[in-house]
Order: structure tokens, then C-alpha cells, then sequence
């Protein structure tokens, strides 16, 4: 599985709807996550960032439909990171050794 970190910034939009389309739209986005084989788990934040997602895929293909099909949703602004589990670092710092 491969691991992406979604911070998510409301628009205008977003903030003026949130109440109707951010469920609507979340739901759809943790739809295709299933689809594509895949989790997500979201929280709702204080500070800079509106919404922080954790979206497990089998492989990055799916991410990248995912993340370009996001880029035409008006309520969202997304910063993404690729994550890297603690085991796999270890197990990566290991054989470099």
C-alpha cells in the first residue's frame, strides 16, 4: 500500500456550502478511494489546514487519478504529501548498510 497525506484547505466556496457540499464531496472522493482498493480517514483541523486526509491505495496509479480528478473541485485547495511508514524506512535504512 502506498501511503498520501491530503491537506486540504476550504475555498470560499467550501466555507460558504460547507454544511451540504463538503459531505457530498467527501463522500464521492472515499467512494473512488474504495473503488481504487484503497482507505481514507479524515479529520477536521484547527490551524492552517481545514481537513487532513490519510488515503491508503495499492499503488500510486490510482493516487494520481485521484489527486488530478481533485484538481476540478471548486469547495477544496489540496496540498499533497506522499508518506513514507516507519517500518519501511527502517527496512530501507538497513540495507543501506
Amino acid at each position: 500500500m502506498v501511503t498520501y497525506i491530503l491537506l486540504v484547505t476550504l475555498t470560499e466556496f467550501g466555507r460558504e456550502n460547507f454544511k451540504t457540499s463538503w459531505t457530498t464531496t467527501r463522500d464521492e472522493f472515499k467512494k473512488q478511494v474504495k473503488n481504487l482498493g484503497g482507505t481514507m480517514t479524515g479529520y477536521v483541523t484547527a490551524g492552517p489546514y481545514d481537513v487532513v486526509e490519510i488515503i491508503d491505495l495499492p499503488q500510486d496509479d490510482g493516487a494520481l487519478a485521484l489527486l488530478l480528478g481533485s484538481l476540478s473541485v471548486k469547495e477544496i485547495r489540496t496540498v499533497t504529501m506522499k508518506a513514507f511508514h516507519e517500518d519501511q524506512v527502517r527496512k530501507t535504512l538497513q540495507q543501506m548498510s
